[in-house]
């Protein structure tokens, strides 16, 4: 090998090549899903008071989302206490209709909770 090729080599291994500049940085991605589910409470809150039985009562409304990295929802679960099937079911399509982001990993837990009152 020539001395100059071994040394531009040498260089480069040494860190003395031309760095790449460093990716911008991304949003925070939980603050970008989290956006998109606050959208979504009047929504939500409408399913809730589709469903609520007259006089006084307090519903909760737990979600449990899988994210792919393309921001898709591979698994939602919702759970409605006191239980509400038709709740949970108009609040799974609210949530099934909103648009998240891209995230760096292959996939992402969120955990929201929801809480109504009637007063």
């Amino acid at each position: 090998m020539k001395a100059w090729a071994l040394a531009a080599l040498l260089a480069l291994a040494a860190g003395g090549g031309k760095k790449k500049a460093a990716p911008a940085p991304q949003p925070a991605t939980d603050a970008l899903i989290h956006k998109a589910l606050d959208s979504s409470q009047d929504k939500v809150q409408a399913c809730v008071l589709d469903g609520a039985a007259p006089g006084k009562w307090t519903v909760t409304v737990k979600l449990k989302l899988t994210l792919n990295s393309a921001g898709q929802i591979m698994a939602a679960d919702v759970k409605v206490t006191p239980d509400a099937p038709k709740t949970a079911g108009c609040v799974e399509g609210v949530i099934r209709g909103l648009t998240f982001p891209k995230i760096a990993g292959p996939l992402t837990n969120v955990d929201r909770e929801w809480t109504f009152s009637s007063g």
